[in-house]
């Protein structure tokens, strides 16, 4: 070592560590989220939107972020309890509200 520089320690010869990208971690929460009673169907679509933004965000960085995969399941999570609801919300109609249009 007689460059005078100490040896560097780490992720790959002085490259830094990649980081996880936040808008992924706020989308699988948030699609988490919508699952409770915190944030039902504002949520799913607030996660949908976030997880957009984070995907496009991890591609452009060329590997400095990650989190595609919670994109991913922060989507997948969002699009089932969407789908959930659409199919709740006819038979909750016809399970409360159609009873009392007869009286």
């Amino acid at each position: 070592m007689s460059s005078g520089q100490a040896p560097s320690y780490g992720y790959g010869y002085g490259a830094p560590a990649p980081k996880t990208e936040t808008k992924a971690v706020v989308a699988v929460v948030l699609a988490v989220l919508a699952w409770t009673p915190t944030v039902p169907f504002i949520g799913a679509i607030a996660a949908l939107f976030v997880a957009r933004a984070a995907r496009r965000d991890i591609e452009a960085s060329g590997g400095a972020l990650t989190g595609l995969s919670m994109c991913t399941w922060a989507v997948v999570l969002s699009w089932v309890h969407l789908a959930f609801l659409a199919l709740l919300l006819p038979v909750l109609f016809l399970l409360f509200l159609l009873p009392f249009s007869f009286s």
